[in-house]
Parts: structure tokens; sequence; C-alpha cells
């Protein structure tokens, strides 16, 4: 794996249309520098045989989530009692797009 240099981080930086302080330069180069080291290590693991996860939190969501259950809903009424402004029975919002 190639090294992130000063000059990739100038690549970077123009990419992502920012300006960053040669003292941000210095933290960027050494985060992404530890963060290169951690992916090689991670490359250097043994994987053979291990089935493929493609969902490390399939076990965690079904105890999580409960299930849908119908309840009685709000009358119309009862929904807008809150809203500041409306029309009718739909909520006023303030126009979005302009002409």
């Amino acid at each position: 794996m190639l090294p992130f240099d000063e000059k990739s981080l100038a690549r970077l930086e123009e990419l992502c249309q920012i300006a960053c302080t040669p003292e941000e330069k210095q933290d960027i180069l050494q985060s992404l520098s530890r963060v290169l080291e951690y992916i090689r290590l991670l490359n250097e693991v043994d994987v053979q045989g291990v089935p493929t996860c493609n969902f490390v939190l399939r076990g965690m969501i079904k105890r999580a989530l409960k299930e849908d259950t119908v309840s009685d809903l709000f009358s119309g009424e009862e929904f807008l009692s809150g809203v500041p402004d409306r029309i009718g029975g739909m909520v006023r919002v303030p126009p979005v797009l302009k002409k």
C-alpha cells in the first residue's frame, strides 16, 4: 500500500475544495497514516475459511425491534390541534420554492 504523503493530501484538498493550515495538514497526515497502517495490518489477517458476514448486527436487530401493533388513531381534528397554521384539514407551511 502506498504511503499517504503531502502530495496525496494536496490532491485530497483539491478534490474536497478545502484549505488546511500547516498544523491541520500535519495532523491529517498522521491520522491517515495510522489508518492506512491499520488497514495494512488487517490485510495480513488470515481469513481463509471464515464465512462472509453480510450483516453484523442481525442478532441484535431482532431483539431491538418490536412487533407492529394497531392502536387508536388520532382524529384529524386532534392531530391538527397543535399545528400553528392550517387551511381546512391541511397543515400550512411556508413556501419552499419561489417563482
